[in-house]
Parts: structure tokens; C-alpha cells; sequence
């Protein structure tokens, strides 16, 4: 005896695969939603160290750095150190690979030639003039620019040129002219990067306050 089976159509059957797979993406995209808006609740609701405490581990970590005072150039094994601290007093840092990243390596030319004998005492002659780490680092990039910052680390008075280049007019305009150059733009103006506790600082409490907005708004 022979029994007939009706054929298959080939159109119903592709329909119905292509329902039960709508409805099984639109179940994995609402597991999604619901975890991730979960994690974010759960992140959202964890405590963090008020930021007058974070300013003091940032200071204290950098502190028991050998020969270093405030105001020396860090680099980023330094910066990495203290993010690690502030993680363990809980706050795990958003975006921590580029704040690392925006900090010299260690074996830079900037901090290499700054840690010398002679580079330390330079250095304790402008750190304190504003923007000498980011005039350096510019001219660092431009032709016979390294050998130029040599010659001031060596020299008994180059620490005056970075003076005299962030602190009057007449440096103002030197840091202009070097802005014609091609490797030479934007001179006069920050660079972004972090070369100070008070910049990493400064970058970390951007950081926080911007944390602190989303928390409010429960994002």
C-alpha cells in the first residue's frame, strides 16, 4: 500500500523558519537590554571615594617615587601605578587605557633627559612655568629640537629660555613664529597630554564629573 505526501512548499517552509528566527533575535536582544541595564544599575549604584580622596592617593602614590617632588614629570608605568590605587579604593577608572596613553612612555626622550643629574636640576628651574612640558615636548618633534633641549639641560642658564618663552610677550611671539614651521604648530598651546600629577589631576577629576552627571541621570 502506498501512501501519498503531499509535497513540501518550499515558501511555507521558508516563512516559518523565518518567524521562529525573528522571535528568537528579539529574545536575545531583550536579554540584552535587561542585562546590560542591570550591569548598569549595578555599576551606577556602587560607591565611590569622594574625589578629595582620590586627589590625596594620586599625591601619595607619586610621592614615594624616588627623587621625585611635584611638579617632576611622570610618564606612564607612574600613571598606570596610580590608577591601579584608585581602583582598589573604589573607582575603577572609565577609559583608563587612554588616560595611560596620554602620558610620555618611560623611555621618551622628554622624561629620559629630565631624569639625568643635569635634567633634574633643569627641571626644578620650569616646572612651575606654565606649559614648559608641552613647549618641550613641541620642540622635541621639530629639526635639531632635541638637540636645542640638550644644550639647555647642559647649559648653566637654558632653564631662562623656557622662562623667558612662557612668561613674556616676547616669548609669546617666538612660540608664533614656531607655529609657521611645520612641525611647529600650535606651539604656544597645550598638547593634551599629561605630564603632572596636577594634569593627571585635572584629567581625573574630568572624568569624575562626568561619571557623577551620568550617575544622575541613571545612564
Amino acid at each position: 500500500m502506498y501512501y501519498c505526501v503531499p509535497p513540501v512548499q518550499p515558501r511555507r517552509a521558508v516563512r516559518t523558519w523565518m518567524g521562529m528566527t525573528l522571535w528568537l533575535l528579539m529574545g536575545v536582544v531583550l536579554l540584552l537590554i535587561t542585562c546590560g541595564t542591570a550591569a548598569g544599575a549595578v555599576r551606577w549604584n556602587q560607591p565611590r571615594p569622594e574625589f578629595a580622596a582620590i586627589d590625596g592617593i594620586v599625591r601619595r602614590q607619586l610621592a614615594t617615587e624616588t627623587d621625585y617632588s611635584p611638579g617632576d614629570i611622570i610618564t606612564r608605568s607612574q600613571v598606570q601605578a596610580v590608577l591601579e590605587s584608585v581602583q582598589s579604593a573604589g573607582w575603577k577608572v572609565p577609559g583608563v587605557d587612554g588616560i595611560v596613553k596620554d602620558a610620555l612612555e618611560d623611555q621618551a626622550f622628554l622624561p629620559r633627559n629630565l631624569r639625568t643629574e643635569a635634567g633634574l636640576k633643569f627641571m626644578q628651574h620650569i616646572k612651575r612655568d606654565p606649559g614648559a612640558y608641552d613647549r618641550l615636548d613641541r620642540l622635541s618633534a621639530m629639526p635639531h629640537g632635541r638637540q636645542d633641549i640638550l644644550a639647555m639641560i647642559k647649559g648653566p642658564d637654558g632653564w631662562k629660555l623656557i622662562d623667558y618663552m612662557t612668561k613674556s610677550e616676547g616669548g609669546e611671539n617666538l612660540g608664533k613664529q614656531l607655529s609657521n614651521a611645520p612641525t611647529g604648530r600650535h606651539f604656544n598651546k597645550p598638547t593634551g597630554r599629561i605630564y603632572t600629577e596636577d594634569d593627571l589631576i585635572r584629567r581625573l577629576k574630568e572624568v569624575y564629573i562626568r561619571e557623577t552627571e551620568a550617575r544622575a541621570k541613571g545612564r
